[in-house]
């Protein structure tokens, strides 16, 4: 096994440097949009979290008159009090801006809350665990606003614990997005691919980890070319994987990384290579939990998420054709032909894997 990590780290480092290469990074804030120069921040009105795994969003909607291209974004986490934040295009939101600006939106969440979109929800980037800005290539980027569809900008905030404000009556939180946008267009579309994962975990171990696994068809009839992607589980996450499989059964890796280190958007594993039709999307979600867990939207629950970011020639892809959902998959129940160096690597971190994720969490410890 250690023969093998170390092999594809050798075999992706000129790519993996490539892209880094094109790599810059920058952070968000939300509720009202201050336009400053070339940069848009959307804040929070400054909330106060009244409970653990509370869900705010406010939006602010833009001008028909205008298109802005998005190439862009950093976030402010001022209280280190938000488990993630999220910035998404709607084309409608389920609230009147008219009579309030704010709603509750954790969707899974089973209660009243509301959704972060009405209709034409885009996802455009999250942050989470302080994982830095983020700087699109200078051909590429997100079309909002004028005649783009989207008619509005969305912050969703996710508070896990809340015990520093519920201490703390006089604390309260402005987390938001700052957007770097242009007037002028881009050749190059940007759109974000999500691969989401729903089921029940059964315990497990290191020596025997439970996953849950991703498997959909490529919809859409033009190709998208990955740039970076990003992986979400909770707690007892141990690693997250995807792949492309094309139409010869041949796997190859979008990216693969711990939800235990920053979960920022990083370089995919082979820049420039296309996702066309007719090839296959898999991931893989690993965990070592000691009792069984459902996936959920608490911090008591585990989730299961793979995000690409992608570019494309024209229009990004539709809402249908950027999403796969899977509830209870696995790959062996379908009769997929997993090749044993996947199997191996999307259960497994090598040794150095193991130590970097070790010293983050000490780090995030202090």
């Amino acid at each position: 096994m250690q023969t093998y990590f170390n092999m594809i780290s050798i075999s992706n480092k000129d790519s993996i440097s490539k892209s880094n290469a094109m790599l810059l990074l920058l952070v968000f804030t939300a509720h009202f949009l201050h336009i400053n120069g070339e940069t848009l921040t959307l804040k929070l009105p400054n909330v106060k979290p009244s409970h653990n795994n509370e869900y705010f969003c406010t939006s602010t909607k833009l001008s028909k008159d205008e298109d802005l291209f998005v190439h862009g974004f950093e976030a402010s986490n001022p209280h280190g009090g938000a488990h993630h934040i999220m910035i998404a295009g709607c084309k409608e939101i389920p609230i009147s801006p008219e009579h309030s600006n704010l709603w509750h939106c954790g969707e899974m969440m089973n209660n009243n809350d509301l959704p972060v979109c009405a209709n034409g929800e885009r996802i455009m980037y999250v942050e989470a665990m302080d994982s830095g800005p983020l700087k699109l290539p200078e051909d590429v980027s997100f079309h909002v606003g004028g005649e783009s569809g989207i008619n509005y900008l969305v912050i969703q905030v996710h508070y896990g614990h809340t015990e520093k404000f519920q201490n703390n009556h006089e604390l309260s939180d402005d987390s938001g997005i700052t957007l770097s946008y242009s007037t002028e267009p881009t050749p190059k579309s940007a759109g974000v691919y999500l691969l989401v994962a729903d089921g029940k975990i059964p315990p497990s171990s290191k020596e025997d980890p439970s996953t849950l696994d991703m498997f959909c068809k490529y919809k859409a009839e033009k190709p998208i070319f990955p740039m970076f992607y990003r992986v979400h589980a909770h707690g007892t996450g141990y690693v997250i994987s995807g792949f492309k499989i094309d139409e010869e059964g041949e796997w190859e890796f979008i990216g693969r990384k711990s939800p235990q280190l920053e979960q920022k958007f990083y370089p995919v594993m082979n820049y420039g290579e296309p996702i066309a039709q007719n090839d296959y999307l898999a991931a893989r979600c690993t965990y070592h939990n000691k009792k069984s867990i459902k996936i959920g939207p608490t911090m008591n629950d585990e989730m299961c998420n793979f995000y690409i970011l992608y570019w494309t020639e024209g229009q990004p892809l539709s809402e249908d054709e950027s999403f796969c959902f899977e509830k209870n998959l696995s790959w062996e129940n379908i009769g997929l032909n997993v090749p044993d160096e996947i199997e191996i690597y999307s259960k497994n971190l090598s040794p150095d894997e193991e130590e970097e994720v070790n010293e983050f969490v000490k780090t995030k410890a202090h």
